[in-house]
């Protein structure tokens, strides 16, 4: 029951976040650059959301196989064999899992270090005149629209915190 209630917050909050930055790239259409970097950026999270979402509908397959895949059920002859193929394999999964960690990380670390480089504007082009003018926009790690004010107080740091959770 709470391994259900863990799973469906944290595809509410992906989800959520996922919605946010499809808004921002529905409202940043007049420029081609930011739009550009838009795409970019909901097409690199889908990934994510398509995986967490398969996962979800198919763990009970991945879970057989991978129980399969764990017996034992070799001839004698053979145990030792297998026991010391298994501690090998066992080695190099968990050397495997330390450097996806490790990598994770260092991306994050980089991602959320290049938020605070350069301006934190954008650009906008009033059609009337053709003069170009900048419109502040919160300082986060990724670009999305939320439905309360982000420029700053709590809920910038609840944004923040909430977008370096979602990198994770």
């Amino acid at each position: 029951m709470f391994r259900k209630i863990y799973s469906f917050t944290h595809l509410f909050l992906l989800l959520f976040q996922f919605v946010t930055i499809i808004l921002n790239l529905a409202f940043t259409v007049g420029d081609v650059s930011e739009l550009t970097a838009n795409t970019i950026t909901t097409l690199f999270f889908t990934h994510s959301i398509t995986k967490f979402l398969y996962f979800g509908i198919n763990s009970k397959n991945f879970y057989r196989t991978l129980n399969i895949w764990n017996q034992s059920n070799t001839h004698p002859l053979f145990a030792e064999s297998d026991a010391r193929y298994h501690s090998i394999s066992l080695s190099k999964m968990r050397k495997l899992l330390t450097l996806i960690v490790t990598l994770t990380m260092m991306s994050v670390t980089a991602w959320v270090t290049l938020t605070f480089f350069g301006e934190s504007v954008r650009y906008m082009t009033n059609k009337e005149t053709n003069e170009t003018f900048t419109i502040d926009i919160p300082r986060l790690p990724i670009k999305s629209v939320y439905p309360w004010d982000a420029m700053s107080g709590y809920k910038y740091i609840l944004s923040f915190v909430f977008q370096v959770y979602y990198l994770l």
